[in-house]
């Protein structure tokens, strides 16, 4: 299982995390998406532009693996999901 910081495993060797009231890990998209590659940034005269692409591997990575990491500390799981557009929530492939 890789650990990273957007899931809260790498945090539970220094906090325990079942003190805290959840665990909201890197938002997830309906599909695997990768990072946006450089440059990602573009300045402009009147302002700047930063891509940096949320990469996600999607929503049954999380329900496999952050979800089980954080139920043996008795932590909820709040999952911030990401939309390709405001207007329509996304449809996720999944049922918890």
């Amino acid at each position: 299982m890789q650990m990273g910081w957007g899931t809260g495993m790498c945090f539970a060797c220094v906090v325990d995390l079942g003190r805290l009231g959840a665990v909201v890990p890197k938002t997830t998209t309906p599909d695997i998406r990768q990072r946006t590659l450089p440059l990602r940034v573009a300045e402009f005269p009147n302002g700047t532009v930063f891509s940096i692409g949320v990469p996600s591997k999607g929503p049954n990575h999380l329900v496999a693996c952050t979800v089980p990491f954080s139920q043996r500390f008795g932590v909820p799981v709040v999952a911030s999901i990401s939309a390709d557009t405001y207007t329509s929530p996304p449809k996720l492939p999944i049922t918890i």
